[in-house]
């Protein structure tokens, strides 16, 4: 019993040797399909910069005492303070580039949650929390 089971083994084995080492038989270069475009071939407008954030100017009111967040379209986290009560809160940030709306979230001093999304437009977002 010991010797057959020996001798499967080894079978299995050599045979797993032969197929792998068949397998690198006449191998050559690998296939590089020349036709694939390639950065050479990559045309860059003259204006193009690396920019991935655009600024951003908010203007939030509320009359509630509170912490206010406000995160990008993510749901990242760009900014977290105080609420102020006697003015508007003017904030200046800066959003991914693709970002058109913005969130924000403010806990009044009772722990009430209250949210709003409000749309970027021409690189400012406005919201009055009544």
């Amino acid at each position: 019993m010991k010797t057959a089971r020996y001798w499967a083994s080894r079978s299995l084995l050599v045979s797993s040797l032969a197929l792998a080492g068949s397998a690198c038989v006449g191998a050559e270069e690998p296939i590089v399909d020349q036709s694939a475009p390639t950065l050479r071939d990559v045309e860059i407008p003259q204006d193009f910069d690396f920019t991935t954030t655009k600024s951003l100017h908010v203007v939030v009111t509320t009359q509630q005492a509170g912490k206010l967040e406000i995160l990008d379209q993510d749901g990242r986290s760009r900014f977290v303070g105080p609420a102020l009560t006697e003015r508007p809160t003017f904030l200046g940030l800066s959003v991914p580039l693709a970002n058109e709306r913005v969130m924000f979230r403010l806990t009044e001093a009772g722990g009430r949650v209250r949210t709003q999304v409000v749309d970027i437009a021409d690189g400012r977002a406005e919201f009055a929390f009544n």
